[in-house]
């Protein structure tokens, strides 16, 4: 019988939480396959209100809500490194957040695992157009949606996602 692995996911953003789910859930079924053990990936989104938090409160929140919710194994927690490489968003963010929780008693889950990326996102999405797409519900191509070019060329790949969104919402 496969040990269900229960894997709990925080974003910065909305916007963030259906590509980010969808590569976190594949990414957990293809080291799945690797393991010798029968591992059953479970990702869920937690919905965490952070307003007037700090990153390190919103991690514990997240922390404790995942393990009242599933027994949370692992949480994934995601930011964007703002910068051109990660070393500043370890250094105020992920370590900082992981140093907290280590202090912390109680239910609460302290295996992180973060989520860096050095680009915004969306970014991320217009390198994947299919999963984009199949997020989106849409079969129109890239062209009709206006993503078929590289995604290190667009100058707002978030715009550029919300016009493709309105226009397979047209449709």
């Amino acid at each position: 019988m496969a040990r269900q692995l229960f894997i709990g996911l925080i974003t910065e953003g909305p916007t963030d939480v259906r590509f980010l789910q969808s590569v976190v859930e594949r990414t957990f079924i293809d080291v799945a396959f690797e393991c010798e053990n029968d591992l059953e990936p479970y990702v869920k989104c937690l919905t965490v209100e952070k307003v007037r938090l700090s990153f390190n409160e919103y991690v514990e929140k997240a922390s404790r809500r995942g393990m009242e919710e599933m027994g949370m194994d692992i949480l994934c927690v995601h930011t964007d490194a703002d910068s051109k490489d990660t070393k500043r968003a370890y250094a105020e963010k992920i370590n900082p957040a992981k140093e907290f929780l280590s202090d912390k008693k109680g239910e609460i889950c302290k295996s992180l695992i973060p989520i860096v990326p050095v680009r915004m996102v969306e970014a991320w999405m217009l390198a994947d157009k299919e999963l984009l797409k199949e997020e989106m519900g849409t079969r129109m191509s890239d062209e009709e949606l206006g993503i078929n070019r590289m995604p290190e060329l667009y100058l707002d790949p978030k715009a550029t996602i919300i016009q493709a969104i309105g226009k397979s919402n047209r449709t």
